[in-house]
């Protein structure tokens, strides 16, 4: 799914797998520019977003990137790389700071249903924690 505001400038092809978040202000960028040329010609690589990976807020995912199953790229970081599976990235450029568990938050063992995010909170305790 791509959120509102997501910029995806597909000169190549981009695949999204399922269950995959691109959330808002990311940046999918397909294309770039020959800097050892001096007409600067396009050059275009696909990305690959495979199954159930997450690209937070005002990230970056630059030409030719492949997300492997289940990664995260988290708020702002840069991917000019391939991610490995379910594995955390943050920073510029992305850097591995620790696995991400297989096991995804079972919506239908949750005892209200009702969750926030992936983090599993109930909406209750999120709402009350936002009180003054």
């Amino acid at each position: 799914m791509l959120a509102a505001g997501v910029n995806c400038y597909n000169v190549a092809l981009v695949r999204l797998g399922s269950g995959s978040i691109v959330s808002q202000g990311a940046y999918l960028c397909t294309a770039s520019h020959d800097v050892h040329k001096p007409d600067f010609p396009l050059l275009a690589r696909p990305i690959t977003i495979a199954a159930d990976c997450w690209i937070a807020s005002e990230a970056f995912v630059g030409p030719g990137v492949t997300i492997d199953e289940g990664a995260v790229l988290a708020a702002r970081a840069v991917a000019m790389r391939d991610l490995d599976a379910w594995t955390i990235y943050v920073g510029n450029p992305a850097k591995p700071v620790r696995k991400r568990s297989h096991n995804a938050l079972d919506l239908a063992a949750c005892p209200t249903r009702k969750t926030v995010g992936v983090l599993g909170a109930r909406l209750e305790d999120y709402i009350g924690s936002q009180r003054p």
